[in-house]
């Protein structure tokens, strides 16, 4: 826990060097309980890592694993953020099916839970997201409409900004300038 807690601390201050190294030992550390909750967040934050440095393929990889590893008793909204951040990560890659493959996932997820759970708008915002990627700027408005009702932008202001920023996107592609 205290590798990973260091490896994101190190990202938000921009030393993507260091986050990777503790998250590695974060990955490593663990192994002994290899399905932990703790693991599985551990895996897909040192692949998030990888990413945004440009270490797309073992990113990838570790995204998947972190994947894998869900199981059926976990709660739901973790499992959903799990699903997001890998979809992100195969997003960056350039991995359209597998991202909407994940995020259909998270989608179906979402719906089973009563009420909104926070995870709802941000998968939403992905599948809008690849929807736009897609040229399917019609079904991406309609979810990224559907993610701006769920995020409050006084609470989540940068997610809800991204999805002002698709919206307005994937209008502009439908030819609409409302």
């Amino acid at each position: 826990l205290a590798s990973d807690v260091a490896a994101m601390m190190h990202y938000a201050q921009g030393d993507v060097e260091s986050a990777a190294r503790h998250g590695r030992n974060a990955v490593l550390s663990d192994r002994s309980a290899v399905c932990s909750r703790q693991f599985v967040v551990a895996r897909i934050h040192l692949a998030g890592i990888l990413a945004m440095s440009g270490d797309l393929s073992p990113a990838c990889e570790l995204a998947r694993e972190a994947v894998s590893m869900l199981l059926p008793h976990d709660e739901t909204v973790h499992m959903i953020d799990i699903l997001g951040l890998a979809a992100d990560i195969f997003l960056r890659a350039g991995d359209l099916k597998s991202a909407d493959e994940i995020l259909e996932r998270a989608h179906g997820l979402a719906g089973r839970v009563i009420g909104m759970p926070r995870g709802a708008g941000r998968v939403r915002l992905r599948l809008g997201s690849i929807a736009i990627e897609r040229g399917e700027y019609q079904l991406a408005c309609e979810l990224l409409q559907g993610a701006d009702r769920q995020v409050a932008p006084s609470t989540r202001k940068r997610e809800h900004g991204r999805i002002l920023a698709e919206l307005a996107l994937s209008m502009r592609w439908m030819g609409s300038t409302d």
